[in-house]
């Protein structure tokens, strides 16, 4: 497996090498604390399938009410990553990052 890695994340960061000759194999690990800003969370609701979504747009009222519409529901999160810690400032680097919550 091959992963690359900036230099940007590598700056201040714990880095554990363990390189075994005999069995060929190296671990690394980084370590590293970012500071993050919550932007947003919101709630996402959609059909739970094709079949809900083709009754969603198809279906008649009284169709729908007869076999209402199954919707699932998730929760998104916004949060804004620094590379630095401290608060967004116009010419630092950050980065936004979206995520589902289970």
């Amino acid at each position: 497996m091959r992963q690359a890695v900036s230099d940007k994340l590598l700056e201040s960061a714990d880095v554990n090498v363990i390189v075994d000759t005999v069995m060929r194999n190296m671990i690394m690990e980084i370590h590293r604390k970012f500071s993050s800003l919550e932007i947003k969370r919101q709630e996402v609701k959609y059909p739970a399938d094709w079949k809900q979504a083709f009754k969603e747009r198809w279906f008649p009222k009284w169709a729908l009410k007869k076999w209402p519409v199954q919707y699932t529901t998730i929760m998104l999160a916004a949060e804004t990553l620094f590379y630095d810690f401290h608060n967004p400032l116009p010419g630092y680097e950050y980065q936004i990052v979206i995520s589902r919550e289970e």
